[in-house]
């Protein structure tokens, strides 16, 4: 039967099966280049929060917790956007790509043909199309250049949408919500104090930070000291 997903292709549902065979493979490497890009991209905001917060434990461990809470939602929301377009490879087996589709289609039959019959006298893609239909196994010949041919078609256009799709619902809206999520957090606490009495707890310096500011504070007013007293010894040397 000819379907209108594929139409002028007889018969459709067998070319159909073997195009399934491939797009349905489609799913885990594509699920595998996100949760790369997601580990990538949480280890890197990871590091980003140790070098900003990390001289406030407090604040350090609140953010973080945020960050992480708003990837999460982003992860889930990411999966689905790409689960969902995914599916569009698989059901219909359709693209308006024509002419590109009808280009790889003559050139793999024409690649199929060849290996089993080889024609060297040059010829039109008419004429050597007519060539073709005379032979027992030009459906079969046919069948395999129309998968190949839809092969080139939806892959070209997968290697596209899988990174936009990981742009747009993770990194872009990240982006955004990162930053409403942190300020709503900061404005927020569990009633045992104020606002003020919340930031305050979470701008307390880490003690091993303070404790080395303190010495490095006293060991500079003990070098000031020093050089102070050494200029006033070579000032008494030169009168």
């Amino acid at each position: 039967s000819i379907g209108w997903e594929f139409p002028t292709h007889v018969p459709f549902d067998a070319t159909k099966d073997y195009i399934l065979g491939f797009t349905r493979l489609w799913n885990q490497p594509a699920l595998s280049c996100f949760q790369d890009v997601f580990t990538r991209s949480s280890e890197f905001i990871t590091t980003l929060m140790t070098s900003h917060f990390g001289q406030f434990k407090n604040l350090e461990k609140h953010a973080t917790s945020v960050v992480h809470a708003e990837l999460e939602k982003r992860k889930v929301e990411t999966t689905k956007a790409l689960t969902k377009m995914l599916k569009l490879e698989v059901d219909p087996v359709f693209t308006q790509n024509t002419e590109l589709m009808q280009s790889e289609r003559i050139h793999w039959l024409q690649q199929f043909y060849n290996a089993q019959y080889p024609v060297n006298a040059p010829m039109s893609v008419n004429a050597r199309t007519d060539v073709y239909r005379k032979h027992a196994d030009y459906d079969a010949l046919s069948v395999m250049a129309d998968v190949r041919a839809y092969f080139q078609v939806a892959h070209k256009r997968l290697i596209d949408y899988v990174p936009l799709t990981v742009e747009h619902t993770l990194n872009q809206t990240l982006a955004g919500a990162l930053q409403r999520s942190l300020f709503k957090s900061f404005l927020e606490h569990d009633g045992s104090g104020t606002d003020q009495d919340t930031m305050a707890a979470l701008l307390i310096e880490d003690p091993v930070i303070a404790k080395r500011r303190v010495f490095l504070q006293d060991r500079k007013k003990r070098l000031l000291l020093i050089k102070e007293r050494l200029d006033l010894f070579g000032q008494a040397l030169e009168d």
